[in-house]
């Protein structure tokens, strides 16, 4: 522990100052992700298809925005930059925030877009600056784990806050932005009142002369071709990060408390917990196999999310993907670092981000394209079958490029194949693992495409949003039926994928009447409970006046309602004139009818 503090200790204050603002930067950005696609879907009423491309545009001007915002701030200073960026950031969220039409929405991503853009060389370079060569690798991790734990805390702050309104995505939406407003503020703050620039600004700088080095890459075709498969992965990952919470709402029965702030936190949980233990076991892996495996875990994650609408599957897949991701990119940049000449080290490190810059928008465009077609009309595994067939493709893809062009490098696939004698072996191997990777992508979407159709609601027979829609009347028994005292009498209600707020359930006990004017009737007692996907069982006492209500929060997915009739009135028949008493009689006949509403999105 002391070793450990000591190391801390040697950092300067600038480093913690710029790790500090990374921490806030990324809190702010992804607690306003996790809930963006599902803000506009529903309080926006767009179609995916139109929230992907304005997520496309967001995500293009991230990585983009950078390659002219470096020699931008190289020019006029880090901390002339860090309060441009966090003020454009600042009215971005806070647009967000204000919006209430498309048109806000998109000034919004633009100003959130060249924010983060401006921003994001900038902490990185000073991790660097501010540390030695022997201090560089630790820096890194503690960088990596600030983006982490910011990307960890705040959406799951988020994420309780909104709970507090089950089902109100709106809620929940107002939520992560007024925390994104409230965080770019205190950025601005910070860099106004703590950072220093370490260097003074050059005003020589060319400001376009880093597009020029990008054209470099085309002098190295081999490279260029590992960047065009690697954009594969990055496709996938912005597909399901920008729609994994809309297949959330329409398709997974998951707990009223759990929303999309929580799911969003999940990712970086895994990273953090899992981080430390790949860096020990994987060290003698190449790196062209972990990217491999990867990408695998990837396909493995979303084949488990969209194979079924149940709960804790959609975790345990969220679970593998991310641990897939925490192989993939990490094991990419390693590999980077290994290739690269010398002395054009940084050049071809961003040559690493093409990619992102590629796949990320492309996957956000066309993901909602995709989505739109399969995801809202009843076909979700058909979506997550056609992201896991972009993975297969891009595996074998990396598997040839392993064999037939990186096959004598330290970075091969199959290290164990030395080139004495035994490298064609491992080739074929290679070559092998390839063709099975291929002929899995016909067998998933076959799958997919034999599958039945989700019994989840479509939206053209969803009732429209922000109304209160009828449950209609279900009888529970017939009314011939004879009811036996303490008995239980169930029925299954599915509520559609815009179900929010508050459901309530209403059930009404109807007994036929006196016999003759002249009696006298006991009421019935019955109870009424429910239990939601949740499996959380909430009900009333015992009652005998009719109707008997009982309200929980409404969440998609099936409840199970179910009424007791706890105890039998009975009727007294008086006898002639109404004077003598004929006798008594247990009432048995009867029927229950279910009613009810449920509030939807707004």
């Amino acid at each position: 522990m002391a070793g450990a503090l000591a190391q801390l200790r040697q950092f300067s204050r600038a480093f913690w100052v710029i790790n500090g603002i990374e921490l806030l930067e990324r809190g702010a950005y992804y607690s306003t992700s996790a809930v963006l696609t599902l803000y506009m879907t529903t309080a926006l009423h767009l179609s995916a298809s139109a929230a992907g491309g304005i997520l496309a545009l967001l995500l293009f001007l991230l990585y983009a925005v950078p390659l002219v915002a470096a020699a931008l701030s190289d020019k006029f200073g880090y901390r002339a930059s860090l309060i441009v960026a966090f003020a454009l950031l600042t009215s971005g969220y806070f647009a967000l925030l204000s919006s209430n039409g498309v048109a806000l929405v998109f000034l919004a991503v633009a100003l959130i877009g060249f924010g983060a853009g401006i921003f994001k060389p900038i902490a990185a370079a000073l991790v660097g600056q501010t540390t030695t060569d022997d201090q560089r690798n630790f820096a890194y991790i503690l960088y990596y784990g600030a983006i982490n734990i910011g990307a960890f805390v705040f959406p799951l702050t988020v994420g309780i806050i909104g709970g507090t309104h089950p089902g109100d995505i709106v809620f929940l939406a107002r939520t992560a932005f007024i925390a994104a407003v409230a965080l770019a503020g205190i950025n601005i703050t910070l860099s106004l009142t703590i950072f220093r620039n370490i260097k003074q600004p050059q005003r020589d700088v060319q400001v376009f002369a880093a597009l020029k080095k990008l054209g470099g890459i085309f002098r190295d075709p081999k490279f260029l071709v590992l960047l065009v498969i690697y954009t594969g992965f990055w496709f996938m990952y912005a597909t399901s990060l920008s729609f994994i919470t809309q297949y959330m709402k329409d398709y997974v029965a998951a707990p009223a408390w759990f929303n999309a702030a929580i799911q969003q936190s999940i990712n970086p949980l895994i990273i953090i917990m899992c981080a430390p233990l790949v860096g020990i076991f994987t060290k003698r892996i190449p790196s062209l196999a972990l990217m491999s495996i990867g990408i695998g875990l990837y396909v493995i994650g979303f084949i488990v999310v969209g194979s079924t609408g149940l709960f804790a599957p959609f975790l345990v897949g969220i679970a593998i993907f991310s641990f897939g991701e925490l192989l993939t990119h990490p094991s990419f940049l390693s590999y980077v670092s290994k290739i690269a000449p010398p002395d054009r080290m940084a050049v071809y490190m961003s040559y690493g981000f093409i990619p992102i810059a590629i796949g990320l928008p492309l996957g956000s465009g066309i993901g909602g394209v995709l989505y739109d077609t399969f995801g809202a009309t009843g076909h979700p595994k058909m979506f997550w079958a056609i992201l896991a067939a972009v993975g297969l493709v891009s595996i074998a893809a990396l598997l040839i490029y392993n064999q037939v062009i990186a096959r004598s490098s330290t970075q091969a696939v199959a290290p164990r194949f030395a080139p004495g004698g035994t490298k064609r072996g491992g080739s074929m191997v290679g070559l092998a693992l390839a063709v099975v990777a291929l002929l899995l992508v016909p067998a998933v979407i076959g799958a997919a495409a034999f599958s039945s159709k989700s019994d989840t609601l479509t939206s053209s027979s969803l009732p429209a949003l922000g109304t209160t829609a009828a449950l209609g009347a279900v009888k529970l028994t017939d009314d011939t039926q004879k009811l036996a005292c303490g008995k239980e009498y169930t029925k299954k209600v599915t509520l559609p994928s815009n179900a929010s707020g508050n459901a309530t359930f209403s059930v009404t006990f109807t007994t036929p009447g006196p016999s003759n004017g002249a009696s006298s009737t006991t009421p019935d007692s019955y109870e009424l409970h429910i239990t939601p996907p949740s499996g959380v069982m909430t009900g009333s006492q015992p009652a005998t006046k009719s109707p008997v209500t009982t309200s929980t929060p409404a969440t998609p997915g099936d409840y199970t309602v179910t009424v007791k009739l706890a105890k039998c009135g009975g009727e007294t028949l008086m006898g002639p004139l109404g004077i003598l008493p004929a006798g008594q009689t247990t009432r048995s006949e009867g029927s229950f009818t279910l009613g009810g509403s449920y509030q939807t999105a707004k």
